[in-house]
Formats: C-alpha cells, sequence, structure tokens
C-alpha cells in the first residue's frame, strides 16, 4: 500500500544476466534502469512485469499496489473561493 499523495512510481529491475529482456506494463527497459513513469490511480493496481531469458522462456510477476483514498475529513472540507 501506498499513501493518496503517491501518485505515480518507477520500479528498477535488477539481473545478473545481461541477456534477460525485461518488460514493465508491455514497455521493454534494459535491467538497472528506472522503468517509464507506472501512474497509481486510487485504489488497487496492477503491474505487470515479464522476464524473458535469451531462449525465449518467460516469467510474469504482477505486483499489486493500492494507493489509498483521501481521508474521509480532507474530502469533506468545505471549498472557498475568495
Amino acid at each position: 500500500s501506498v499513501a493518496t499523495d503517491i501518485a505515480n512510481m518507477t520500479i528498477t529491475p535488477s539481473g545478473a544476466d545481461p541477456t534477460l529482456t525485461i518488460s514493465i506494463n508491455g514497455v521493454i527497459i534494459t535491467a538497472d534502469t528506472p522503468s517509464i513513469t507506472v501512474p497509481l490511480s486510487v485504489g488497487q493496481n496492477t503491474v505487470t512485469i515479464i522476464v524473458t531469458a535469451q531462449n525465449q522462456i518467460s516469467k510474469t510477476y504482477t505486483l499489486l499496489v493500492t494507493r489509498s483514498a483521501a481521508p474521509h475529513w480532507l474530502i469533506s472540507l468545505p471549498l472557498v473561493i475568495r
């Protein structure tokens, strides 16, 4: 879980094998390089990571990140426009 003020994240995969192909939400990245920015909506977010070896055998990892909603008291504050 992450706080409501966390609107996005990056993932930096690391792998000992430089021939691995790593895909995060469909975008191929290089090991030890931050991914594209992954936006986080309030609620549960799914990040799919696919690691493919040189022999084309793949392993899929699913990362679930839950972004908290704004506290109820914050949502109910009156809006004052001057």
